[in-house]
């Protein structure tokens, strides 16, 4: 049994019709060649080899998609829950709850704030009971607008899907 060294257009549309599930009476008659050449191509580790590519390609793009579809998922979800997180974040940082944490409850908790608004510890704040905290004018503004987000999502409305009501809808 020849082994093939190259592969040819006849070769790789007959490995596109094998990974396609196409029998080897089929992928003869599609590539004008015996059944029993077809078959030999089969066995061939070059054959083989473009085979587990088109696998691989196939898996890959199965990936993509799936994972694109996820992200759009994760996103529509996101949005729809915006209100409702937003609205629950403010009220951690009502005194009435807010005071109801300890010190150590109350630091962790602005650390993870600050951290998610990209001004945490890793952005050379730091948090603890004797540990000062500067804080510039452009994240003064950031806060503010932050706060007015967060007490402009108590007059959002919410449709009964969870989505916010849109202008005129």
């Amino acid at each position: 049994m020849a082994n093939l060294r190259t592969l040819s257009d006849k070769h790789r549309r007959a490995a596109r019709l094998k990974h396609a599930g196409s029998s080897n009476v089929r992928i003869a008659e599609e590539c004008g060649a015996h059944a029993s050449t077809v078959k030999m191509w089969m066995h061939s580790p070059l054959f083989q080899a473009y085979i587990k590519e088109l696998d691989e390609k196939a898996v890959e793009e199965h990936i993509m998609r799936d994972s694109g579809a996820a992200v759009t998922k994760a996103l529509t979800i996101i949005e729809r829950q915006a209100p409702t997180a937003a609205r629950k974040l403010k009220d951690m940082l009502e005194p009435e709850y807010f005071n109801s944490l300890d010190h150590k409850e109350r630091m962790e908790l602005i650390e993870k704030i600050l951290t998610f608004a990209g001004i945490g510890p890793d952005k050379g704040v730091k948090s603890g009971p004797n540990v000062q905290v500067i804080i510039n004018q452009s994240q003064l503004d950031n806060a503010a607008k932050t706060r007015k987000m967060l007490t402009d999502a108590d007059r959002i409305e919410i449709n009964e899907d969870g989505s916010p009501k849109r202008d005129g809808g």
